[in-house]
């Protein structure tokens, strides 16, 4: 059974992934760097072997046992935005929805060992904006896993495409997590795409994306009022070596390669200082990071407004 979801996404592409850092280069990173860096032992843990399998599970345990049983009912529709500019001017230097919507956003979740930072990078997105269209009455958390398991379009865990991702859900819908949980974080694998809910007696169902027309947003003015009118966009970035290092502040390059595209979401902005700046979720777990959220500079190398438009280039995750 599938229900109809109007919405308009962004899928901008730009460039980065985790990478492995040795302790010599994480010192070299230290040294560079103008924002806060994770402890190597942090690190470690995240990026380092096993445990960061172990806490993927454990964080997607986490989330799941507190999901709310709110989901639209078999013949509601809702349609979340229309082509023309909604409301109010977006305030000119700082937006932070999740003071506004606090219901709306979750935790950031762990990918895991799975490069399937583009499946995240749309379902969160697409479950925020229900959730603020809603005015926070709709709190459903999404399965990115069904993106990973069904969208033949995509690469499973070797990557994906944003705007391929977006047609998926516009095609054939995305269930939620608690009907089909993530599990290819854990050790890469990767189920069957279901007919059915993990737990048979769940309905089960998919919310389907309709966004009318692939739009994307060249300006960072066009971006600050998209994210005040309609919520969260989906996003591709640069990153480099040093990126995985970071915990706070305003992010910017400091040291090392570049290495492969990252899939994530503009939530707001803001100014730090005379710094503008992107606040960003990710998908790391909420122990990287500010909470699993990130801010970057804008204007700069790998700020998110520096390639509009669909891309042919895979997002790695």
């Amino acid at each position: 059974m599938l229900k109809t979801i109007g919405v308009v996404i962004l899928s901008i592409l730009i460039v980065n992934a985790s990478c492995w850092l040795s302790r010599d280069q994480y010192e070299e990173i230290k040294k560079v760097a103008t924002w806060e860096v994770l402890p190597y032992e942090t690190f470690l843990e995240l990026f380092g072997n096993k445990t960061f399998e172990d806490m993927s599970s454990r964080v997607g345990q986490e989330i799941h046992s507190s999901e709310k049983d709110s989901f639209l009912k078999e013949d509601e529709t809702v349609r979340l935005v229309s082509d023309a500019v909604l409301g109010d001017p977006a305030p000119v230097n700082a937006y932070d929805p999740r003071t506004k919507y606090p219901n709306c956003f979750k935790p950031p979740r762990q990918q895991g060992n799975c490069g399937s930072c583009y499946s995240f990078a749309i379902g969160m997105a697409f479950e925020s904006r229900i959730c603020i269209k809603s005015k926070n009455q709709i709190l459903i958390e999404l399965a990115p896993q069904y993106i990973v398991s069904c969208d033949s379009s995509n690469m499973k865990c070797r990557g994906g495409l944003l705007v391929e991702s977006w047609r998926f859900l516009e095609n054939t819908g995305i269930v939620s997590e608690r009907c089909f949980p993530y599990v290819s974080g854990q050790s890469g694998y990767i189920p069957a795409c279901p007919s059915k809910c993990v737990n048979s007696l769940d309905q089960f169902y998919a919310l389907k994306a309709n966004y009318n027309t692939y739009r994307s947003f060249t300006t960072i003015q066009a971006i600050k009022q998209e994210l005040y009118d309609n919520g969260p966009l989906s996003t591709g970035m640069r990153t480099f070596e040093d990126f995985s290092a970071y915990r706070g502040g305003v992010y910017q390059y400091a040291w090392g390669r570049e290495t492969d595209p990252h899939a994530v979401i503009i939530v707001g902005y803001g100014v730090d200082g005379s710094t503008p700046y992107w606040l960003i979720r990710n998908s790391w777990g909420t122990q990287w990071g500010e909470n699993g959220y990130f801010r970057i500079v804008m204007n700069s190398v790998n700020a998110p407004e520096g390639r509009a438009g669909a891309s042919s280039v895979p997002i790695l995750g």
